[in-house]
């Protein structure tokens, strides 16, 4: 081979054995062989017709294109890229065959074709051998050899056509009813529960920001007596406003003074629906001197210069978890002094009551009996006071003596006691089914009060209410 360096002739050599062919000669055989057939006419083949044609008939629908068959495995083969047969430049190229479209059977034939004649690799002869053996070929220009191969046409089936091929033939299945089914019926669930906690919230809002700005559908309306546990009703949410006070109910006793003892019962219920919110109980009542410090700003504001038996209704914004809300309070100002015409005592109680300066002070015109023996003095025409429940009162304890001795002073100044085991039983006694508002005279034995004498007690009930918790009280 003059003109191509050993190299090159190596090269075409392995590029031959490599594609099947044993020297140059039959790669020449093939060469014409695939020219003469890409030269000749291509052949219509008479074709069957479909079950849409037979159906409406072959001349009622357009012909279909018609297409070449399949290449032949020669044709595939690659060309080297140095070596072909030389083109004639006055050659007309030929047209170009149209592929026929192969069934599946034909393409896997094609492919298990493919498979099973792929070339083994050999061992590549060098140059001095073919020139020994005669095998080497003859060479011509590389240029026309390259332009050969150019236009030489090559087909592959690659893996990703095989795939694809695969994947459109096979049958697709409809999917089943359940499924289909369950994500619709989740959202629809989703999209429900939505709308719900939407209506909630708006609800909600409604409430507290709508009928806020219509005051007038806020009616509030308070039942029980003053000192008593109240009993309030809302109709509409409170709106958000500033702090107010109202005066239900205007009393008719003493008017409250700076550092005078008062009693007040504060119960508080929440603003939007009415509920109670206060613990009630002893913890309910006040009994202290009329001050900012004991009592509070707010309350002090609102109870001074009343007068006792009067019922106030306090409004006031509170902030709770991050949150402004409406609170109501109902402050009672509890009478602390009892008012009417005493009864005089029978001569058979052996003592006499005397009043000055709206003190009581007894005498005894008698000697004791020993008994027990209660008085009264008022009737009261409040509830009746029951055991366990606790109580307002203020009281004056005299030595049954001539003259009595005062020997416990609380009448300027009511305690709280508890009817129960820790108080005197003569005490507990003589207040047990007493009525609020009632004044009685109790002549107590040694045993059942003191213990080491007989004693007078001057007692007025001014309230009474149930405990919430056990809580030690005044003993007398």
């Amino acid at each position: 081979m003059s003109g191509v360096s050993p190299g090159a002739a190596d090269l075409f050599t392995k590029w031959l054995h490599e594609n099947g062919f044993n020297d140059f000669e039959s790669f020449q055989k093939m060469t014409r062989a695939a020219e003469q057939e890409r030269t000749q006419p291509v052949t219509e083949q008479p074709r069957r017709l479909t079950r849409r044609e037979k159906r409406h008939g072959a001349g009622s629908l357009p012909p279909r294109a018609q297409t070449s068959p399949e290449p032949s495995r020669t044709e595939t083969a690659s060309l080297s890229p140095l070596e072909a047969q030389p083109t004639p430049p006055t050659e007309v190229a030929p047209p170009r065959p149209v592929r026929v479209e192969a069934s599946r059977m034909e393409k896997a034939a094609v492919e298990n074709e493919a498979v099973a004649t792929e070339p083994t690799a050999e061992k590549p002869v060098s140059t001095e051998a073919a020139k020994k053996n005669g095998t080497l070929p003859k060479t011509s220009d590389p240029s026309t050899s390259a332009a050969a191969l150019k236009h030489a046409p090559t087909t592959r089936l690659t893996v990703g056509r095989r795939r694809a091929a695969k994947l459109r033939d096979k049958p697709r299945l409809p999917k089943p009813l359940s499924k289909t089914r369950k994500v619709p019926i989740l959202l629809t669930l989703g999209i429900l529960a939505f709308l719900a906690i939407a209506a909630l919230v708006l609800v909600l809002w409604f409430q507290t920001r709508v009928v806020a700005n219509d005051p007038q559908r806020s009616h509030i309306e308070v039942l029980g007596a003053v000192g008593a546990q109240p009993v309030l009703s809302l109709s509409e949410p409170l709106p958000l406003d500033k702090a107010s006070t109202q005066i239900l109910l205007k009393g008719t006793g003493k008017k409250v003074t700076v550092g005078r003892t008062v009693a007040l019962r504060i119960t508080v219920f929440s603003g939007l629906d009415g509920k109670l919110l206060s613990a009630g109980g002893d913890d309910s009542v006040l009994v202290g001197k009329l001050s900012p410090e004991v009592l509070g700003s707010e309350v002090y504001n609102t109870v001074q210069n009343a007068t006792e038996g009067s019922r106030y209704l306090l409004k006031q914004p509170v902030k709770d978890k991050g949150t402004s809300r409406m609170e109501i309070g109902v402050i009672d100002v509890i009478p602390t002094e009892l008012s009417g015409t005493m009864q005089s005592l029978p001569p058979e109680s052996g003592i006499g009551i005397s009043e000055e300066n709206e003190v009581l002070t007894p005498s005894v015109s008698g000697e004791f009996t020993g008994d027990f023996r209660v008085d009264t003095l008022l009737d009261g025409k409040g509830a009746t006071v029951s055991v366990g429940q606790t109580v307002l009162v203020r009281y004056l304890e005299y030595s049954f003596s001539n003259p009595p001795a005062l020997l416990k002073d609380h009448w300027e100044e009511p305690v709280k006691l508890r009817l129960d085991g820790t108080l005197q039983s003569g005490v507990m006694r003589a207040i047990t089914d007493q009525k609020i508002g009632s004044r009685i005279v109790v002549q107590v034995p040694p045993a059942q009060g003191a213990g080491n004498q007989a004693t007078i007690l001057m007692i007025d009930v001014l309230a009474a209410w149930d405990p919430s918790k056990p809580k030690p009280a005044a003993t007398l």
